[in-house]
């Protein structure tokens, strides 16, 4: 047994009130500066056009700002107090750029005002992570459920404070808090560890005013809901909690029949019921939106356990050793459990389960930790595969903070006990501190690689990450850079590895177009067009091509891609649905001497935002 004599007493007393203060502000700068270069990132043109540019019914300045928020559905996520932020941060430092042509990649002030918002908030979640892993520790050191919660200890801050800061400055994090769009992500973050927070407040206090904690636990879980629907998960997550730390209910399942445990789980209804809601919720958004869902065809149950498996090992390592980051870790044609990448995390996910149950008793805080990690990043998991990532360091933001705090309470309880004496605590804190050092310089290196998106593809392909998506991003911004021939090598670089891939095609016929080689940039449209995802871009382009080009000059043939384009669109449907297909299909019958077709699709045109002017136009110039 440990001799504890030389344990230095301030780790078993109660710090004074400035000394709390003096490590939350510690906290909360280092979190603040190890992001910092983040401000000073302009948008990414990695998902930010779309969600800020192209749908900005956001906007304060808008007519029905606040409805578009809590109705709009924008490529697969329902994010209302998300876009809320957007337009009050649009009112206190001014817009994003309020189109495309005046995006910029480099230092864009416009923008620093959003990405310091995230950065404060990422800030705020770290002092949150501090008082939940305060609470849950002190929870744990009661003698019995019902009694009172002791005092925090020196070891306890000592604990919390390096499983906060250690989380926070994690490179992993970086993605969640230097990218604008992925707002949602630190917001619903803050308000989920508040809801944690209460919720435990609420159960450890034996007084009848504790249900007014209950009540803002509810309340902050909704606004986490309304920012992303993250917490669906929290009532299985407030199950656990319930078993450990609070012993509220017994580790089994089957000993929860008995009224003690039966009432303690009644009180999780209002949680489940808001997180059967915004599942639906999400749901429906990620169905209105095309080509994001996975069906089984697509990717099958071997390959969605394979994905699984690798993400849960994946998340744990990355974290562990943060180097080789990648802003896109690309879906595969496939993944099979006979492969060694996905075998071995298959391997190591089957022991680990049965080595948590076989430890669950004697240890149930690792149980209880393990199984929240799995809860809280099952959703994003690839069982229900969208979207075209393997993984994505984003998903590590909420899902790892259960293991973060079991390493908090562990170094906690090794300090207080004397387990842990003379030169292994200098060790110790040695070890403790140059992880901090070395995570810190990596986060502020990652941070850096947001100021141009090219960076972060650059940085991927350096780093040894490869892919048909990954080449052709990177090939985009060569050929916005004017670096033609080195964007057509990584558009053809990207098709061999997959020739299937449609938006490398049309990177393709772009450059061709650009060098007036028609015939080449037609080849390459209808290579484009067999891939369902861009059949409306390619068909719509060929169509302009046959009708405005000298060497082509076939308004017959014009008119049959612009037909083409025009179902391809009516056949996705919802957000696919726009004026200009309806323009140039009315126009070209119109130049064909057509009048009434032409103004039948003019007519359809002009109900869109994106054609109304011209249509109303052309209608007029028809007589029509």
């Amino acid at each position: 047994m440990a001799d504890a004599s030389d344990t230095p007493r301030w780790l078993n007393r109660a710090p004074a009130r400035r000394v709390v203060v003096v490590l939350a502000a510690v906290l909360a700068l280092v979190t603040a500066v190890a992001f910092w270069p983040a401000s000073g990132a302009g948008l990414c043109l990695y998902d930010d056009p779309v969600f800020l540019i192209e749908n900005n019914g956001w906007r304060a300045s808008n007519p029905g700002w606040l409805e578009w928020c809590f109705t709009s559905m924008v490529h697969g996520h329902y994010q209302p107090l998300t876009y809320v932020s957007y337009a009050l941060e649009e009112q206190l430092f001014g817009t994003v750029p309020p189109a495309m042509a005046d995006v910029c990649t480099e230092r864009d002030t416009r923008s620093q005002g959003y990405h310091v918002t995230n950065i404060v908030l990422h800030t705020l979640n770290a002092l949150l992570v501090y008082a939940v892993a305060l609470w849950v520790m002190r929870a744990a050191a009661r003698e019995e459920p019902g009694s009172r919660v002791p005092d925090s200890t020196g070891a306890m801050h000592a604990g919390a404070f390096v499983c906060a800061a250690l989380w926070a400055i994690n490179p992993l994090r970086v993605e969640s808090v230097a990218w604008i769009t992925e707002r949602r992500d630190v917001l619903s973050a803050f308000f989920l560890l508040l809801t944690a927070l209460l919720y435990l407040r609420w159960a450890v206090d034996p007084t009848r005013a504790r249900w007014r904690w209950y009540a803002a636990a509810v309340g902050a879980l909704s606004l986490s809901l309304l920012s992303k629907a993250w917490g669906m998960s929290f009532f299985v997550l407030a199950v656990l909690m319930d078993i450990y730390p609070l012993r509220r209910l017994p580790l089994w399942p089957w000993q929860w029949v008995r009224r003690p445990a039966a009432a303690v789980l009644l009180e999780k209804v209002p949680f489940a019921v808001l997180g059967v809601v915004f599942a639906v919720l999400a749901g429906k958004a990620q169905a209105h939106s095309p080509f994001i869902v996975h069906s089984l065809e697509q990717w099958g149950v071997e390959s969605r356990i394979a994905q699984a498996c690798f993400g849960l090992v994946f998340y744990i390592r990355k974290t562990v050793w943060p180097a080789n980051l990648s802003a896109l870790y690309e879906l595969p044609a496939s993944a099979r459990l006979s492969e060694a990448k996905f075998l071995v995390p298959a391997v190591v996910v089957a022991v680990g389960a049965v080595g948590v149950s076989f430890l669950a008793r004697r240890r149930p805080g690792l149980a209880v930790s393990a199984a929240a990690y799995v809860v809280l990043i099952a959703p994003v998991l690839g069982l229900f595969q969208s979207g075209i990532q393997l993984v994505a360091e984003r998903y590590a933001y909420l899902s790892l903070i259960p293991l973060f705090l079991a390493c908090g309470v562990v170094f906690s309880r090794a300090l207080a006990t004397g387990k842990v004496r003379g030169n292994g605590r200098v060790l110790s804190w040695a070890g403790v501190g140059g992880l901090t050092i070395l995570w810190f310089l990596m986060a502020w290196r990652q941070s850096l690689l947001w100021h141009n998106t090219r960076y972060l593809w650059e940085d991927a392909l350096a780093n040894g990450h490869d892919g048909v998506m990954l080449r052709t991003f990177y090939a985009n911004h060569l050929w916005n850079d004017k670096e033609v021939e080195e964007a057509e090598a990584q558009f053809r670089k990207g098709i061999a590895i997959d020739p299937t891939y449609g938006d490398a095609w049309m990177g393709l016929a772009m450059v061709e177009r650009e060098r007036k080689n028609w015939t080449a940039a037609r080849d390459d449209l209808v290579e484009a067009g067999k891939d369902e995802k861009v059949r409306l871009k390619s068909e719509l382009l060929l169509g302009l091509m046959y009708m405005n080009e000298q060497q082509l000059n076939e308004p017959a043939e014009g008119l049959v891609h612009f037909r083409n384009s025009v179902d391809a669109m009516e056949k996705i449907g919802g957000p696919a649905l726009v004026g200009r297909p309806y323009l140039h299909l009315g126009m070209a019958y119109g130049i064909l001497g057509d009048d009434t077709n032409a103004a039948k699709y003019l007519k359809k045109a002009a109900g869109y935002r994106d054609s109304k002017k011209e249509a109303e136009q052309f209608l007029r110039d028809i007589g029509r």
